[in-house]
Formats: structure tokens, sequence, C-alpha cells
């Protein structure tokens, strides 16, 4: 299939500003524009269409144009595939929407954190709704990280290598996504399972997901080495970092593209945002995650781990959701 760029502008409808690629299939690619409007293009039109180099700020203004106009309900009957991942998924606690454009230095962040959990990372509500309470276990991260280190030791992923050539892995990654759906849109969810219902021959799976969790050396290209086991709709940061970053918190970031590349331009790491994964900016942004820790530090807050930092970058870079 046709690789389009992923910003563009057509060549002849110029009043249509620049266009975000939001999703595709064998026959038609997706775009939605400045103008507000999604468009299809067959394969044949592309060539009307031309790739750009978006700059942040353009970035970050088309992404808030296509969440006010789906939140208003535009978007209602147009298909939605995996095409959300220059969008951030929903916060577990769904207290978190679009992105937050007043939002420009850690200090800023540090104050709207403590403005909903006063006593940071040790808040009891905090503790509640993400870490170990009872909310937490029912919608939180915690339930997702208890089920990932109950499914993924290594003695269970060994097994399904050495008795089953690794059959039963997308199912076992089906059953952690369904633990932490709320951090995936719907579109993502429903491409996972429809590839768990009868995926190809699965051992490359079972292998690079084994060798991400419990192999050794970097972790970029064994990121790498998980994304191109999966077919192309599912190589998406939030599906391919998910499994590692619950299982290992400690050491494993959960990528939410829109708002963790914005973090990581905040603490000052020089990282360009990508939609396509790759295992070396994944390393930088892990990198990025370690810095955030030690100037919140800094400033007398304790993260427990990378869950907490990811926890910390949703509930400040996205605005409070609207009470309707």
């Amino acid at each position: 299939m046709t690789t389009p760029a992923t910003y563009v502008r057509h060549t002849k409808k110029t009043e249509w500003g620049l266009g975000m690629l939001v999703d595709s299939d064998s026959s038609y690619f997706r775009y939605f524009f400045e103008d507000g409007e999604l468009r299809s293009f067959p394969t044949a039109s592309l060539a009307f269409l031309s790739g750009v180099a978006a700059s942040p700020e353009e970035i970050e203004a088309l992404q808030h144009l296509k969440s006010s106009r789906k939140r208003s309900g535009s978007d209602k009957k147009k298909k939605k595939v995996i095409s959300e991942e220059l969008r951030g998924g929903p916060d577990s606690t769904r207290k978190v929407a679009a992105a937050a454009p007043a939002i420009s230095s850690l200090p800023q962040q540090i104050e709207r954190f403590l403005g909903q959990f006063p006593k940071g990372f040790q808040d009891e509500r905090y503790y509640d709704q993400e870490r170990g309470g009872h909310g937490s276990r029912k919608i939180g991260r915690q339930g997702a990280v208890d089920l990932a280190q109950d499914l993924l030791k290594p003695e269970a992923l060994r097994a399904l290598l050495l008795e089953s050539k690794g059959a039963g892995t997308a199912a076992l990654i089906k059953k952690l996504l369904a633990k932490g759906k709320t951090l995936f849109s719907v579109e993502e969810i429903e491409s996972f399972n429809l590839f768990a219902k009868a995926p190809p021959t699965e051992q490359r799976l079972a292998e690079s997901f084994f060798d991400l969790l419990h192999g050794q050396g970097p972790v970029g290209p064994r990121l790498e080495a998980l994304t191109v086991a999966l077919p192309v709709e599912l190589r998406t940061w939030r599906l391919c970092t998910f499994p590692g970053a619950f299982f290992r918190p400690d050491q494993l970031l959960f990528v939410e593209p829109e708002v963790t590349f914005r973090q990581a331009h905040i603490v000052g790491i020089q990282v360009s945002f990508q939609s396509t994964i790759s295992g070396a900016t994944y390393e930088q942004l892990i990198a990025m995650a370690h810095k955030l820790s030690d100037e919140l530090r800094k400033a007398n807050l304790q993260p427990a781990d990378l869950l907490d930092l990811h926890l910390f970058t949703a509930y400040t870079l996205r605005t409070p959701a609207k009470k309707k």
C-alpha cells in the first residue's frame, strides 16, 4: 500500500490549509484539514497532495480543532479507524480532555497537579483513583499494572513459545488491553480485537513481546522489533508501549503521543514529534521521564515510577473536561 505523507497541503485547494492523515485502508486515505473538513482520497489522487513539514504549533492547533469538531458531533457519521494516533487518548478517570495550550512550563504543571492533588503523589484521592485504592483497581492504572505483572511473567510467556509457538500471545495482550481500555480510543481496541480473532502465526509476535519485557540491551531496538511483528494499523505508540510500561513501570514509559512529546519540550529534551514509532525516540522519551522525575523531586514531589510521571503529564497537559 502507498505510504502517504502525514502532513500535506493540496496543490490546487490551498484554501483547505494544512491536512493531517487520520486513517487509511486499501483504497482510501483520509485527511483532516484546517478548514474543519475530513476528506477521503483514492490512491490515484494522492498526486494532488504535497507533503509538508508541520511545526509543533501547527500540529497542536490542528489537533485541537479536530478534537473540538469531534466533541461537537460533526464527525459522528464518518468512519474512524486507528486514526487517533496523533490525538491523546482518554484518561482513565475521564477527567482530562483536549490539549491545554496555556501550560508551557513545569512550575505551571506542578501548580495544576497540586490543585487537584494537594499532597502530590501521596494524596489520598490520587492513590484511590490511580495507584492502589479501590477506585484505581476498577478504572485507574493500578488495576492494569496488577494484571500485567500477573499475566506477563517470564515463565508464562516462555511456556507460550515452547508449547504452542506463541499461539495465544495476541489473546493475552487483548485481555490486558481490556483492563486498560479507557487509555485507548474505541478504534484502537476494536482493531486489536479484530486482529486477535484470527492472527497469523504468532511466533514472531511472542518472541519480540518476550524480548521487550524480559530481554537485555537497549530498549529501543526491542520496541521496534515488537512494532514490526504487528500489522501496520496497530503500530501506534499507545498500543506498543502499553504492555511494557505497565509490566515494568519502573523502567518503561507509556507514550500518549500528544502530551508525552509536549512534556519533552517543556523539560528541555529536544525530540521531534513522530507518529511513526522509533526506538531511538522512545529512548529519548524515557530519558525525558527521568529528567522530569529529578525536577519533580526538587519540588518535593516524589513520583514512585514512570507511571506516576505519565499520570502527572496526563493530568497537567490536558484541560479538565467540561461538565455536561
